[in-house]
C-alpha cells in the first residue's frame, strides 16, 4: 500500500507508470496494447531530428552535437532573442526576476485549444499558438507589469498583485475574444490567484519579506552546500509547497488533496501520480537556477518524462501505443481510464526510449539526460508527427482541458 505522502513522490510516478506499462505488455489494459518493437522507429526518427536541428550524430561528432541541445524548459518558448532582450533590461537580481517570470509562465501553460492564437505586436505582429503563444503572451504581460505591485519595477511578480488578478486581466493580456477563444481561462486565473495566496501565507518554502515566487531561491540557498543542492529540495518546494494551488476537485485521500494523481479502474483502482505541471515547472526552473543563480543540482535523474499529449501522441501516432476502444471525435476527461492509461504508458515509454537513444548514439545518461531528450526528441517529434497526420496538429486523443493540467 502506497501512502498519501508517497503519491507525491517522483519515485512513485516512475514505479506506478511502469506497473501500467507492464500490464499493457501482458494485455491487461482496457484501452490499449503496446508494440515495443516500434520504439526502434521512434528512435531513428528522433535521431533524424537531432541531425537536422543540431548537427551530425556520427561517432566523431556526437558529443559536440549533444552539447548544443538545450534542456526542456519554458524559456525555449519565449524565443532566445526575447530572453536576451529581457536580460539586458533587468537591473539587480536577474535570477529572481527570471524565476518570477518562469513560475507564472508555466502556470499559464496548459492547453489553450486549437483556435487560440497570440499576435506579438512588439515583434512585427508575429502570430503564435499553443505553448509558444502562451509563452510570448506571458512574457509580454510580465514586461508590462501585470504581475507586479511595484509601480517603479514592472519586472517582478508579487503575491498581492496575483491575488487581485482577474479573468478580464488575462482576457486583455492574452488577446482572448469570441473570435479568438481560449480553453481553461478560469482555471489559469485561479491558479495564479492561489499562488498569490500561498505566497502570502508565509510558506517556509518561499521565505522573505517580499512575497514573490522567486523566494524559493532563498529556501534553496538555505539547503545548499557549496552551491550544490539535492534536487529533492526543489521537488519539495514545488510539489509540497504549491500543493494548495491545485483544484480541489482532484483526488483526495483522507482529506488530503494530491494534485495530479488519478485512480485507474483497469488496475483495481490503484492511484497513479504524474505531477506533470509540477515537473514541467521544475525542468523550467532548473535553467535559471543553474545558469543565473549559480546553483548545481544533484539527483536530477529523479525527474520523469512528462505525461502530456505531445509525448503521448508521438507513441500513438508511431504505433507504439495501439488504441483498442477509442471513440472518434470524443473528448475525454483527465480522470477517464483511457487518459490515465495513456499518460502512464507515456512516462514509462520515455524511460525505455531514453535507453535506446543513448545506446544508439553511444552516449551516457549524463550526456543525454531526459531534459535533452524531451526537448530535441519526444516533444518536438510528437508535434511534427501530429501535424503530418492532422492539419490542425491536434493530438490523437482529445482531452477536456481546464487550464490547470496540460
Amino acid at each position: 500500500m502506497i501512502g498519501t505522502s508517497n503519491l507525491r513522490s517522483l519515485a512513485t510516478v516512475r514505479l506506478r507508470c511502469n506497473e501500467v506499462l507492464e500490464a499493457a505488455v501482458a494485455g491487461n489494459l482496457h484501452n490499449f496494447r503496446v508494440d515495443l518493437d516500434k520504439l526502434d522507429d521512434v528512435t531513428e526518427f528522433i535521431v533524424s531530428l537531432i541531425v537536422r536541428d543540431y548537427g551530425s550524430c556520427s561517432r566523431e561528432q556526437i558529443e559536440e552535437t549533444i552539447k548544443k541541445i538545450p534542456s526542456h524548459g519554458r524559456l525555449r518558448h519565449f524565443g532566445q532573442a526575447n530572453v536576451d532582450k529581457l536580460l539586458s533590461k533587468l537591473e539587480g537580481d536577474k535570477a529572481k526576476a527570471i524565476l518570477d517570470l518562469v513560475m507564472v509562465a508555466v502556470l499559464l501553460d496548459a492547453g489553450a485549444g486549437d483556435k487560440w492564437t497570440y499576435c506579438d505586436h512588439q515583434d512585427q505582429d508575429k502570430i503564435y499558438s499553443r505553448s509558444e503563444g502562451l509563452g510570448v503572451a506571458a512574457l509580454r504581460m510580465f514586461e508590462q507589469g501585470l504581475f507586479s505591485q511595484e509601480s517603479t519595477n514592472a519586472l517582478r511578480v508579487d503575491a498581492e498583485k496575483l491575488l487581485q488578478l482577474t479573468e478580464d486581466d488575462l482576457i486583455k493580456g492574452m488577446q482572448i475574444s469570441s473570435s479568438n477563444p481560449m480553453v481553461g481561462l478560469a482555471g489559469r486565473t485561479r491558479l495564479l490567484n492561489q499562488l498569490g495566496k500561498v505566497l502570502q501565507s508565509g510558506s517556509k518554502y518561499f521565505p522573505g519579506t517580499e512575497k514573490r515566487p522567486s523566494n524559493l531561491l532563498n529556501y534553496l540557498l538555505e539547503c545548499e552546500e557549496s552551491n550544490v543542492v539535492d534536487l529533492q529540495h526543489l521537488v519539495d518546494v514545488i510539489i509540497e509547497g504549491l500543493n494548495d494551488i491545485w483544484p480541489k476537485s482532484r483526488t483526495a485521500i483522507n482529506g488530503k488533496f494530491l494534485g495530479d494523481v488519478w485512480p485507474l479502474s483497469s488496475l483495481g483502482g490503484i492511484h497513479v501520480p504524474f505531477h506533470k505541471l509540477s515537473q514541467w515547472l521544475i525542468y523550467s526552473l532548473l535553467e535559471p537556477l543553474e545558469g543565473l543563480a549559480g546553483l548545481k543540482f544533484t539527483n536530477k535523474e529523479l525527474l520523469t518524462g512528462l505525461a502530456e499529449y505531445r509525448n503521448g501522441g508521438l507513441f500513438i501516432d508511431m504505433g507504439v501505443i495501439v488504441p483498442l476502444t477509442l471513440t472518434s471525435g470524443q473528448k475525454y476527461s483527465v480522470s477517464d481510464c483511457v487518459i490515465v492509461e495513456w499518460r502512464a504508458m507515456t512516462v514509462a515509454l520515455i524511460d525505455l526510449l531514453s535507453v535506446k537513444m543513448r545506446k544508439r548514439l553511444g552516449v551516457s545518461a549524463e550526456q543525454l539526460p531526459l531534459g535533452k531528450l524531451l526537448e530535441a526528441g519526444t516533444w518536438k517529434a510528437g508535434r511534427e508527427v501530429a501535424k503530418s497526420k492532422r492539419p490542425s496538429g491536434e493530438p490523437p486523443i482529445q482531452i477536456e482541458s481546464d487550464g490547470t493540467l496540460f
